[in-house]
């Protein structure tokens, strides 16, 4: 027979929530004050390097105008940057050509021997090969470097040599000839040794000795050469009037060496420094009222019975531009001065041919002061 289990009792229940159970976590109100603030009470300052709110002072319409402003400008071409890009590239090409006709003619001088005196022509000639070797052997390892440093290190030589960077060179080279010419000169022509390329020749440029009988044959006499620049002149003329300033000057700066880069006013005072009135105006060409050298002024031609006295101008033009502030003896004549329709006469004392050219000059007033100046006009003076 089962025994009854015994009953327990239970155990009174506590008022109070069970201890056992964590209690619920109160979120704070949202519109409850911060504890750290009492009310009342200021916030605490903002650091020093924290920088202002400027949003509300600012204007958005100065941006638009902005904006605005730069498309205006993106649509409409600078035309003052068309024509300086334009005028540089031309300066850049006329210098690049001027220089490389000088460096072409400077390398054909040196390789014949007309510059310098140290190595031979075959040295010299093996020197330039071996540099186009090595230009040749860069091409072939970098071929778009290579030419891009060739074509910029040409351009650079070639403006650099026509902005005058190799007039010294040319000045000393033109010496050293000028003295070997002076030598040779000076010397018989019969006594002097006959040049490399002909002694290698052998007899075949010798021709046979005259005999007793006969006569040695003299060359014709040939005429004294003509000052560069009236060649050019009397070859622009030909059988017109004249010859106007708008065709000499292009020509004087092609054809004459120095003056590629000559100024109108510079060209001018080479004319006049030659004797030439460039101020008078007649008709040539079909076209009347222009400025140039007329047919009178031009002196007769030179003839073979011109004896050595007789004035006449064999030397060159100068060599470089920068050389036209000093009187070029090519380009110095006597003292006189060719007027319009009149022959010529003799410079009055104390003017000189700009002074001519010009029309007046300026001249100290003593009477008024050491410190004042008159102008003084040539048809008073006349």
């Amino acid at each position: 027979m089962r025994e009854p289990e015994p009953v327990h009792e239970r155990e009174p229940e506590p008022d109070g929530p069970d201890p056992r159970e964590p209690e619920p976590v109160r979120e704070p109100d949202a519109e409850e004050d911060d504890p750290g603030h009492e009310p009342g009470e200021q916030p605490e300052p903002l650091p020093v390097l924290a920088l202002p709110d400027l949003r509300p002072y600012a204007d958005p319409r100065a941006v638009v105008d902005v904006a605005r402003r730069g498309i205006r400008a993106s649509r409409r071409p600078a035309r003052s940057l068309a024509r300086r890009a334009a005028a540089g590239t031309a300066f850049t090409a006329r210098h690049t050509l001027a220089g490389t006709r000088t460096l072409l003619g400077l390398l054909v001088g040196w390789l014949t021997g007309e510059y310098g005196k140290h190595g031979s022509r075959l040295m010299r000639l093996g020197g330039v090969v071996v540099v186009l070797l090595g230009i040749v052997h860069t091409f072939a390892e970098y071929p778009i470097e290579g030419a891009v440093a060739a074509a910029g290190a040409w351009c650079l030589a070639a403006i650099a040599t026509s902005r005058g960077a190799l007039d010294t060179l040319l000045k000393k080279a033109t010496g050293e000839q000028q003295k070997d010419s002076r030598k040779t000169t000076a010397e018989p022509a019969g006594d002097a040794p006959p040049p490399r390329w002909k002694r290698l020749t052998g007899r075949r440029g010798k021709k046979p000795a005259p005999t007793a009988g006969e006569q040695p044959e003299q060359a014709p006499a040939e005429a004294p050469a003509e000052p560069p620049l009236t060649a050019l002149i009397r070859e622009l003329i030909g059988d017109d009037n004249g010859v106007h300033l708008a065709v000499l000057r292009p020509a004087m700066r092609e054809r004459l060496p120095g003056l590629a880069q000559a100024t109108d006013q510079q060209l001018r005072k080479v004319l006049v420094d030659a004797g030439f009135d460039p101020s008078r105006t007649f008709r040539a060409r079909g076209v009347a009222g222009r400025a140039g050298i007329h047919r009178d002024e031009l002196p007769p031609p030179p003839s073979p019975d011109t004896g050595p006295g007789a004035e006449r101008i064999s030397s060159p033009p100068p060599k470089s531009g920068s050389d036209l502030g000093i009187s070029s003896p090519a380009l110095r004549r006597s003292p006189r001065v060719k007027s319009r329709g009149e022959r010529l006469r003799q410079l009055p004392e104390g003017w000189t041919a700009e002074d001519i050219a010009r029309g007046y000059r300026w001249v100290n007033d003593a009477a008024r002061g050491p410190s004042a100046w008159v102008m003084e006009r040539l048809e008073d003076v006349e």
